[in-house]
């Protein structure tokens, strides 16, 4: 399983990039990121202490969590994180 924690608004872009690709068991939820105030950007963020965000869970064997793990590496670093599980233990940058 990998879980991918990325900014809401880029939600409808990489929901449309995995079915694309064909991914089909995935699931998306939505999820906020609470930070202190020096780490969020708009007044909005500040104000309520956090940011809007999207986790998208894949279930889906190793080889495949890489290839989508690769399908992410046009966006801005900082703008999702991921995680995978003990199974799936491989850590570049996953």
């Amino acid at each position: 399983m990998l879980e991918i924690y990325l900014e809401a608004e880029l939600k409808d872009k990489i929901v449309d990039l995995f079915l694309e690709k064909g991914l089909d068991n995935f699931y998306c939820f939505e999820a906020q990121r609470y930070a202190t105030k020096d780490l969020l950007v708009s007044e909005k963020e500040k104000v309520s202490g956090r940011k809007d965000y999207v986790m998208i869970k894949v279930f889906a064997k190793k080889k495949q969590i890489k290839e989508v793990v690769s399908w992410l590496s046009d966006l801005e670093e900082n703008r999702y994180f991921i995680y995978t599980d003990k199974k799936n233990k491989d850590k570049e940058n996953i």
